[in-house]
This record gives C-alpha cells, sequence and structure tokens, in this order.
C-alpha cells in the first residue's frame, strides 16, 4: 500500500512528468496562446481599419471578463498594446508578435493544403492550432520550403520575413 501510494504520489507530483507539472505547462501554453490570438485580432482589426475593443477581443477569445481583464492587463505590462478610451492599439511589438502569428497561420494553411492535401475547410481550424508552435526561424524554414508563396490558400497575402503585409485590395464584401 506504501509503494504504491509513493507510485501515484510521484506521478502527481513529479517535478518534470507530474500532473501537477503538465497542467503548469498547459496553463503557460494557455496564456500564451491567448495573448497571440489577441494581438492577431487586434492586427486584423487595424488591417481593415477598425479599432480593437474589449467587447471584441471578449467575442473572439471568449474569456470571462476577469480573465481577459488580466490579459490586456499583462499585455500592457508587457509594452505590447495600449489603450486609447475603450479602444486597444498594437504597439510595435504586438505588431511584430502578431505579424509572426498571421505568418506561421497563413504558411501552415498553405503546407496543409499544397503539401498534406488537407480539404480546404479543414485549413483554418489545423492552422489555428499549430500557429503557435513554430519560432521565427522555423517559420522562415517553412516559408522556404513553400517557396515563399504570396499568399494563402484563401487569397490572404502571407506577411515577409521582414514584417510587411501587402495592404487590403478590393472592397470587403
Amino acid at each position: 500500500v506504501l509503494a504504491t501510494l509513493a507510485v501515484v504520489l510521484a506521478l502527481i507530483f513529479s517535478p518534470n512528468v507530474g500532473l501537477v507539472a503538465y497542467l503548469r505547462k498547459r496553463r503557460v501554453i494557455l496564456r500564451r496562446q491567448h495573448a497571440e490570438d489577441a494581438l492577431k485580432h487586434l492586427l486584423k482589426e487595424e488591417y481593415a481599419g477598425r479599432h480593437g475593443s474589449f467587447s471584441s477581443l471578449a467575442g473572439m477569445l471568449r474569456l470571462s471578463d476577469e480573465s481577459l481583464m488580466e490579459l490586456v492587463g499583462r499585455l500592457q505590462r508587457q509594452g505590447l498594446i495600449q489603450t486609447q478610451g475603450a479602444q486597444f492599439h498594437l504597439k510595435p511589438e504586438g505588431k511584430r508578435v502578431a505579424l509572426h502569428v498571421i505568418r506561421a497561420h497563413r504558411l501552415w494553411e498553405r503546407y496543409l493544403a499544397d503539401e498534406a492535401r488537407l480539404p480546404l475547410l479543414k485549413l483554418h481550424e489545423e492552422a489555428e492550432r499549430l500557429e503557435h508552435s513554430l519560432t521565427p526561424k522555423q517559420v522562415d524554414r517553412l516559408d522556404a520550403l513553400l517557396g515563399h508563396p504570396p499568399q494563402d490558400p484563401h487569397g490572404d497575402p502571407i506577411p515577409t520575413a521582414d514584417g510587411y503585409l501587402e495592404p487590403p485590395s478590393g472592397l470587403p464584401m
């Protein structure tokens, strides 16, 4: 019985592989994903000529008001966003992070369509999951592997390595 208890406790509390360590790591990953998704949303809003707000972030991230307030405060403390009244604006570092995530997302979509032959309707969901997994160097390698495509399979421009995002063309529907 004592040996079984020791094994159970080790499985729960082991510093690197235990359940508590796993939950801690998962929480850090989710916090980073929420931050990156918020920055990506704010950049897309700016790109479309709008301003991000608490309500637009709440609708997109589906977080409680308390969690969203904590996230916004963290993004401000990290120097990634600033507020002007009820509007949020990206600071240069926030824009850089957002462009990285959008670039990774659109390159993943291109890869999944061209190389993995994933159906068009499944590309976005899978790219949403994968976009947080690559470092800037890995994104550069994926871009090179794909031959530096200018657009994703939906026709959206892929940001370049130096952060250039082609301005929108045409009129929104």
